[in-house]
């Protein structure tokens, strides 16, 4: 077994240039051993070089090239006069609701393809905030101050109890300090 160095292709094309030409009698095994690629990477290195040139083999196919996904002008205009109707939302609230009222809609179904509008993700919208430099709502106050998430509720007397909203009738009983065993009675009238 063999500790191959960290993989050289630039040095492993030039090798194998070196072999074609017979400027240079090295084995496939020991351009492997220098470069820390396989013989038969190595031989596949070798059909793309008779077909193209070093430096286009290094280069990557879709350099330069636009992002298929990336927004056009349409869209991220249609989306920034979308959010001037909500200046007080979080980034997923925005999203949520662009993605419900723009683009399931039924009826906007022209506007989306005339806009070429799209199912945008998260961090689309991330960066759009970004860009625009939209203020994010602070979060509200936390009860305790090792969070900075809101408190939805009033806290409880002691960590654990739970308030039945539902109007149910119950009796709460306390087996222990751990556990907490909550019976509810249904009343049917006959």
């Amino acid at each position: 077994m063999y500790f191959f160095e960290v993989k050289n292709k630039e040095k492993a094309l030039e090798k194998l240039k070196q072999k074609i030409n017979g400027e240079e009698k090295i084995t496939y095994k020991e351009i492997g051993r220098q470069t820390g690629y396989g013989e038969r990477q190595l031989k596949r290195l070798i059909t793309e070089i008779e077909k193209r040139d070093i430096n286009s083999i290094l280069t990557h196919g879709n350099s330069g090239k636009v992002p298929s996904n990336k927004a056009n002008n349409l869209e991220l205009n249609y989306i920034i006069e979308f959010k001037k109707k909500y200046l007080e939302c979080t980034i997923s609230q925005f999203m949520d609701i662009y993605h419900e009222d723009v683009i399931w809609n039924k009826e906007k179904t022209e506007e989306v393809i005339n806009n070429n509008l799209k199912i945008r993700s998260y961090s689309f919208f991330q960066s759009l905030y970004r860009e625009n430099n939209w203020i994010i709502p602070r979060p509200h106050k936390s009860w305790s101050n090792k969070s900075i998430v809101h408190a939805l509720r009033d806290p409880s007397p002691r960590r654990g109890i739970l308030i039945i909203i539902d109007g149910t009738p119950c009796i709460i009983l306390i087996s222990s300090l751990r556990t907490i065993c909550i019976i509810s009675f249904h009343f049917y009238l006959s």
